[in-house]
This record gives C-alpha cells, structure tokens and sequence, in this order.
C-alpha cells in the first residue's frame, strides 16, 4: 500500500493501492477458482486452489484441506489449466512494447 505524506495542517490526502500483477494475477486465480500448483522455496510443490489472499499470505485448499501459505515462502504459482484473463494485456501492464 502507497500512502501520501501530508504536511502540517493539511487534510488528510488519503490512501490508496498501487495495482500489481501479483495481485491481479492471485485475483483472477481465487476468483476464477483455478487450480494451481505452487512450489514454495524449499521445493515442495503444494496442489490446490487459492481461497483468498492477502499482502503477505494466501489460503490454499484442495479437498477439505486447508493451509495458509506466507507469500515470502512461494517460489512460483503454475495454473494446472488454462483460464481467461482479460485484463493480463500488454497495453495495461508492459506498455507500448516489450520490456528491455
């Protein structure tokens, strides 16, 4: 979260959300309900869907079973299918062209 200082007897300005693809990435997965395969760091791989999701953590569960994982301990999340992401474009998140 991004927040603005204010100086001294100003109002408030606010706060707000920087968007990120981590986080629209875990959004599109929770809320699509698309099975995943995360690997954590230390090599176990962890089967199941992402429930919900925080800043530093997400609810992983797959068959009754549920576990919190802290995002610091994951090392990369593969969808186990194909799914939709319409707002994955380049134009939104890359710019005019591919990164260099």
């Amino acid at each position: 979260m991004f927040t603005q200082k204010n100086l001294p007897g100003e109002p408030l300005k606010g706060v707000f959300e920087v968007p990120t693809l981590r986080k629209d990435f875990l959004l599109v997965l929770c809320m699509q309900k698309v099975s995943v395969t995360v690997f954590l760091m230390s090599g176990i791989k962890l089967q199941g869907y992402i429930e919900q999701f925080s800043d530093d953590c997400l609810i992983l569960r797959k068959d009754g079973i549920v576990q919190i994982l802290y995002q610091h301990a994951i090392s990369s999340i593969m969808p186990v299918t194909p799914f939709t992401a319409p707002n994955f474009s380049t134009s939104s998140f890359m710019g005019s062209g591919p990164v260099t």
